[in-house]
């Protein structure tokens, strides 16, 4: 993307991307911003930023990745109060550990899985949902709306998920609507600690 395809894509895709991600923010079960204070979520692939702001709309902070400057640069525009990153997160997600209270991805997730080389998608999604699992609080959810193939590449991403020690699955909105049906992997890391962390 140059400036302008990411200007051209933000505005031909708000009112959707929105409506996605404030599904994924109410799939995630977050409490009140009145009662915690706000929690800070990560925007996975956020791309222009449309799920940031309906993130900091809820009143929460947000630190965005995407690997396209261009759409970095018109994320961080226009008054926006989040933190964003360059990076490719098929190479996994370059966050400290157990420093989120939250994750969200729309339209994002399902390139993980693309392509032909069997090994190298193994390698991608054990990445991704490894560093996935590291940077989520215990109990912490992630919600990540995806564009799967086929019912076989859902099965994929929700086993990738499950082998990373993420407790989820794939939930449908709509689904006797074809045109309307989406697809959200919804997961929360375990609130007790791993045997490594014992």
């Amino acid at each position: 993307y140059d400036v302008g395809e990411a200007r051209r894509y933000t505005s031909q895709n708000d009112k959707v991307q929105a409506e996605l991600t404030a599904c994924a923010l109410d799939l995630l079960v977050l409490q009140p911003v009145d009662a915690s204070g706000p929690l800070l979520i990560a925007d996975i692939g956020c791309g222009s930023g449309l799920s940031s702001r309906v993130i900091e709309h809820r009143g929460h902070v947000w630190v965005g990745l995407d690997a396209s400057q261009a759409m970095l640069e018109t994320a961080t525009g226009e008054g926006a109060e989040g933190a964003v990153f360059r990076g490719d997160f098929s190479q996994g997600l370059p966050f400290k550990k157990q420093c989120f209270d939250g994750a969200v991805s729309v339209s994002a997730a399902q390139w993980l899985c693309q392509g032909d080389d069997e090994d190298v998608i193994a390698a991608r999604l054990k990445r991704f949902f490894a560093s996935l699992h590291e940077m989520l609080r215990p109990g912490a959810r992630a919600c990540l709306q995806v564009y799967p193939r086929d019912v076989n590449e859902t099965r994929r991403l929700e086993k990738a998920m499950q082998a990373s020690g993420l407790v989820g699955c794939a939930v449908t909105a709509f689904p006797h609507a074809n045109n309307a049906k989406k697809i959200f992997l919804c997961c929360v890391r375990d609130p007790r600690p791993s045997r490594e962390e014992r």
